[in-house]
């Protein structure tokens, strides 16, 4: 797979790499825009609610670089598997540039499922061997409140252990089903799909009570909200940093029900800054379980 068409090592090797780090730029970038426009929602307009006040972030807290380098290092290992055919349509001039709305959404669902298929089991075992949360997962618990900064506050090889998997398998899924028969690779049939999951990423971890303007720039999200079997998921993910022990999958509830870990949380504990700002300490540390 990974010498398809012939290129070298080294040349597949380096458009991954590039491509993984532009897709790390894009992920800090969303961060700082997330950040005012949810602060401005939060404080300004009173319309986002929060279990735990936020307080201001300290600019030593964004992590702008271990957020780059947490992105692109769980992206790297999927794009080796597209950066062959990626060099063959370019090179070629057979990459294709339009935007076809049913194959974009269908892609972004599956990315979503792939990535939900492998997480919960790897979460779930990071939280649950002491072994594998003392060393690699308690990082990532470290603080509270959740804001969107934490997302990539986590050791690389969790990242590479838990998200890569999945969407390597999304990777390959996405060729099969698209390139089959010849046809030529579509840019936005991987890059939209990506870019939803990374700004999920990101809002799951905003702290604030899900709210659909929290989606704005990403339409294809509202898509996914649709589905009947995705969570609330940046109410239910604060669940899990305060639990701990629940809501291991980030998106779907469907492997937390079965397996006992789903816990919904409850919306009435959310408040508008007015209420609650004033009335807690705005950090605190969560001690490790």
């Amino acid at each position: 797979m990974l010498t398809a068409y012939g290129y070298s090592t080294l040349a597949i090797c380096a458009t991954a790499a590039a491509a993984a780090a532009a897709f790390g730029v894009f992920f800090v970038l969303h961060m700082l825009w997330l950040e005012n426009w949810t602060d401005w929602l939060y404080y300004e307009k009173k319309i986002l609610k929060r279990r735990i006040p936020l307080g201001k972030v300290d600019k030593n807290e964004r992590n702008i670089l271990e957020n780059f380098g947490d992105l692109a290092t769980l992206t790297y290992t999927p794009l080796l598997f597209l950066a062959p055919h990626l060099l063959h349509a370019v090179q070629t001039n057979t990459l294709d540039l339009s935007v076809k709305p049913i194959p974009i959404i269908l892609g972004t669902i599956l990315i979503y499922i792939c990535f939900d298929l492998f997480y919960y089991f790897v979460h779930r075992a990071l939280h649950e061997v002491p072994f594998l949360y003392r060393n690699i997962h308690k990082r990532h618990h470290e603080e509270h409140p959740v804001h969107v900064y934490l997302t990539g506050h986590a050791e690389y090889i969790e990242n590479i252990l838990a998200a890569s998997p999945g969407l390597t398998l999304w990777v390959l899924a996405t060729n099969a089903l698209t390139l089959s028969n010849g046809r030529p690779l579509n840019l936005w049939n991987y890059v939209l799909p990506a870019v939803t999951l990374i700004m999920e990423f990101n809002t799951a971890h905003s702290g604030y009570l899900d709210h659909p303007l929290l989606y704005f720039t990403s339409p294809l999200q509202y898509f996914v909200k649709m589905l009947p079997i995705t969570r609330k998921v940046s109410l239910e993910h604060e669940v899990h940093h305060l639990s701990m022990k629940k809501n291991y999958a980030p998106v779907f509830w469907v492997f937390d029900r079965i397996f006992g870990t789903d816990e919904p949380g409850n919306p009435d504990l959310f408040y508008t800054a007015e209420v609650i700002e004033p009335k807690f300490k705005p950090k605190f540390t969560a001690k490790a379980k």
